[in-house]
């Protein structure tokens, strides 16, 4: 058996790595100065956290639409045709709306969300809810491009909803521009007559001078 063959997966790991991140200084180490000829390495050099996802919890504006059971599988379309119609209408970066589904509160069918994609909100979506008419309208505009670009794309495209922003293999395959398109001419009052007004968050309670103190001990 050679000595490859022998290997550990720690070792193959290790050896994919970057030689300054391999020797990287632990955490809560003393950096390197007088008195100190090398800080101390991380102690656990054979532990190797790869693709994990960090998230954080925040509050924002949020808007739920529930377009009903018989759009379930145009909700992601639906979603991302909102977002970027949103950010058009009121001139804002498209990042800086989210968009997503969740079930209904109705059912256990999808409906599209979207959201402020700031922490604390921007008031976005509920501008876009007030001029819920002017917004549906410019989706479908967003989803319908010029008659050529009608007439030729099925399901999503770069000069339509595709962008950048949409990676994920997923919810790409689940894009239905023509039938999306053909659904919002059918309803074009929906956000005005089902949408869910949903009372604020709480703010979190600032914790006391003698809470604090606790913490520390």
């Amino acid at each position: 058996m050679s000595e490859s063959e022998t290997q550990s997966p720690s070792a193959d790991k290790e050896k994919s790595l970057p030689r300054d991140l391999i020797r990287h200084s632990g955490l809560h180490s003393p950096k390197p100065g007088p008195g100190y000829h090398r800080a101390k390495l991380c102690e656990h050099g054979n532990s190797f956290l790869r693709h994990r996802a960090l998230a954080s919890k925040v509050i924002t504006d949020v808007l739920v639409i529930d377009f009903g059971s018989q759009a379930a599988d145009l909700s992601e379309t639906l979603a991302l045709a909102l977002k970027l119609a949103g950010a058009r209408l009121l001139q804002l970066d498209s990042r800086e709306l989210g968009h997503t589904v969740a079930p209904s509160p109705r059912g256990t069918y999808p409906t599209v969300v979207i959201y402020d994609n700031v922490p604390g909100g921007a008031g976005h979506v509920l501008e876009l809810l007030r001029d819920s008419e002017s917004w549906v309208k410019l989706a479908a505009d967003v989803l319908h491009g010029s008659e050529r670009h009608h007439a030729t794309c099925e399901t999503a495209c770069m000069d339509c909803i595709l962008s950048a922003e949409v990676f994920n293999d997923t919810e790409i395959s689940k894009l239905q521009r023509k039938r999306a398109y053909e659904f919002l001419m059918k309803r074009p009052n929906t956000i005005v007559t089902n949408y869910y007004d949903f009372a604020p968050c709480p703010p979190s309670p600032k914790p006391s001078q003698s809470d604090r103190k606790l913490k520390l001990t």
